[in-house]
């Protein structure tokens, strides 16, 4: 089978071409009709190898073809003898062959010139006018693997993708019949029912797109029956759920899995924590031998930060960063650039690393270092970045800035009469006692005998915030500054959400988005709080006052 398969040019066609025409037409119906089935029974090998060749000359095939490689999974379930062939079909020109063997280089990436080798390819494919190659560019603009970073450019190509005929495999109409063999269209109908406030019917349609294959909706599924698992009966059948779909080999189902364990983590005892831990990091290495973008995030963060059972391992967390950066992950970027300004980082590296990925960071949608950008960029640094952080991190985080001065809502709407702050101590208990910080500040560093504190701020305490219920103020740390030097006690769980070593105890306050600080007015949310940081016990004294309703006493 030919790319350029025509009638005789000379307009004269005797019995036997035609005969032969219409038996290779029927042969394209047969094939493409075995790769639809394939696909709605989740067999990508076979739908493989039922449409390679009739995608390239059959409008049908080709649709069926290309949804083999819109979600990303599938692509880590072709063979090598699969990815050999496109590669060899490729060189010979054919051009959905180029497309696919090109996106299974940009996303896989098995060798160092991957995103060169594809982009060489999607090139050649935009000459041709293939919209789907005109999108892929755009996607690798946006992914920061151009000299130039430019969202405007990027969408112009999406545009321009549209424009020629880019392949209506993802959003079609419901009644089209092409929604039958695509999953992801199912997800998209689940979303929107479920923000229209159908629950039943958006879990409905996640669960078909489950059970088509997409086990990406695993997610969508779990957040939106997440607040009915109240029961450990419930928790189970959904781990047994999560645990028969890993059976499938899609590096979605390990993720979730393993999310789901570290999610209930503190709630187990410790034999069984010891047991879940070693869960977690087989489910995380499969997910990551697999292709999962995040998977190596959450290993080299439980390493990095000895979380779930994890030992301390910087060079072990490095190296998992080091793999999700390669797999543009924007918070391994973060993490890489974290590790270095903490001095964690076990091997030597560039001048200008920290930039680059506290730069890429951004550009793959992680917003932990924005203001660390941006204000690098104000006090002269990152000069190379100086158009894009002008263009799109500045008012980034300008907006940031106005969101939290508009949100007042949430600041400390459960307001309980006391001042509260918390005293994380070195044997992993907590304190929580009154004290009022903005009328008080000078003496807060007597409570852990300081002559001056630090400050610890975090990605683990702004997780930490977002668990008590804080979107505008967020949950800050506070530690003696000569604390190592003193001699002190490592405080178990500071070394947990900072990265390095704290001695001594830790208070917690708030602070506000300007870094004001401030008391806790909720002793819920404060102690939500402190749960939420691991601690083993947590006692609460409060003195007897006019405010007092006998409330809190429950707590102590």
């Amino acid at each position: 089978m030919d790319n350029n398969i025509n009638s005789n040019r000379s307009g004269n066609t005797n019995p036997d071409e035609k005969a032969c025409a219409e038996q290779l037409q029927a042969e394209i119906r047969d094939l493409t009709a075995l790769g639809k089935q394939a696909l709605l029974d989740h067999e990508i090998s076979k739908a493989f190898d039922y449409l390679l060749l009739p995608a390239h000359v059959d409008e049908e095939a080709r649709r069926y073809f290309l949804m083999i490689f819109n979600t990303f999974t599938r692509l880590y379930l072709l063979t090598d003898e699969q990815v050999a062939q496109l590669k060899a079909y490729s060189e010979k020109g054919y051009n959905m062959a180029q497309y696919a063997y090109a996106r299974y280089l940009y996303i896989v990436r098995p060798d160092k010139d991957s995103i060169k080798e594809a982009d060489k390819y999607f090139k050649k494919l935009e000459e041709a006018g293939l919209g789907d190659a005109i999108q892929a560019q755009s996607t690798i603009m946006l992914d920061g693997h151009y000299e130039t970073y430019d969202v405007t450019d990027a969408h112009k190509m999406t545009v321009k993708a549209i424009e020629n005929e880019l392949v209506k495999d993802l959003i079609p109409n419901e009644s089209d019949d092409i929604a039958e063999v695509n999953p992801v269209f199912y997800e998209i109908l689940g979303d929107a029912h479920e923000k229209l406030g159908d629950k039943e019917k958006a879990g409905n349609y996640y669960m078909k797109a489950i059970g088509m294959g997409y086990y990406e909706a695993y997610g969508s599924y779990y957040f939106l029956k997440n607040e009915n698992l109240e029961t450990e009966e419930l928790e189970q059948q959904y781990l047994d759920l999560l645990s028969d779909a890993c059976k499938s080999g899609d590096p979605s189902c390990f993720i979730y899995k393993a999310a789901f364990l570290m999610d209930k983590f503190n709630s187990y005892d410790t034999e069984k924590q010891q047991r879940i831990s070693e869960e977690i990091k087989a489910d995380l290495e499969t997910g990551a031998k697999l292709g999962s973008r995040i998977a190596p995030y959450f290993l080299g963060n439980a390493y990095y930060y000895a979380n779930y059972g994890f030992k301390k391992d910087n060079n072990t967390a490095w190296d998992w960063f080091i793999e999700g950066t390669k797999r543009d992950d924007g918070d391994s970027y973060s993490m890489i650039a974290i590790m270095i300004s903490a001095g964690d980082n076990p091997y030597e590296v560039s001048e200008g690393l920290v930039e680059h990925c506290s730069i890429m960071s951004l550009r793959n949608e992680c917003n932990d270092l924005l203001e660390l950008v941006v204000e690098s960029y104000r006090n002269g640094e990152l000069a190379d970045y100086a158009v894009e952080i002008e263009k799109y991190y500045i008012p980034r985080y300008e907006d940031r800035l106005k969101e939290n001065d508009d949100d007042v809502a949430d600041t400390d709407d459960d307001d309980s009469g006391y001042n509260l702050i918390a005293i994380v101590k070195t044997d992993g208990s907590a304190d929580i006692i009154e004290f009022d910080v903005e009328a008080g500040w000078n003496e807060l560093p007597e409570l852990v005998g300081a002559t001056r504190l630090d400050a610890i701020r975090t990605q683990p305490l702004y997780d930490v915030s977002k668990v008590a219920g804080y979107t505008t103020d967020h949950v800050t740390g506070w530690v003696d500054n000569m604390g190592l030097m003193k001699d002190l006690m490592m405080n178990r769980i500071g070394c947990q959400i900072y990265p390095g070593p704290i001695a001594g105890d830790i208070i917690l306050t708030l602070e506000d988005a300007k870094y004001n600080p401030k008391s806790f007015r909720s002793l819920d949310r404060l102690k939500k709080a402190v749960v939420a940081l691991g601690a083993n016990s947590v006692s609460v004294n409060l003195d007897d006052g006019p405010d007092d309703d006998g409330r809190y006493d429950a707590w102590s």
